[in-house]
């Protein structure tokens, strides 16, 4: 399972562990890697920039990934 979460301060957590926007894209590789089927769960908070959700969905699909699930999350 794949779950990334941005934090409406704009952090980042990969399955909770604290990743920067650089680091997100060597992560997603190795995870796509080690799980071709894997459909990521994108869990943004709606106070968070529309600007980190668009890099993260733009790191995914070069990453691999065709299809991601997103919810907005109240703050």
């Amino acid at each position: 399972p794949l779950q990334i979460s941005v934090e409406k301060d704009n952090t980042i957590k990969v399955n909770k562990m604290l990743v920067s926007l650089e680091q997100l894209r060597s992560v997603l590789f190795k995870i796509k890697e080690a799980n071709p089927q894997c459909r990521p769960l994108l869990l943004h908070d709606k106070e968070a920039f529309f600007g980190t959700y668009q890099d993260i969905k733009n790191t995914l699909e070069n990453a691999g990934f065709e299809e991601v699930d997103v919810v907005l999350l109240p703050s």
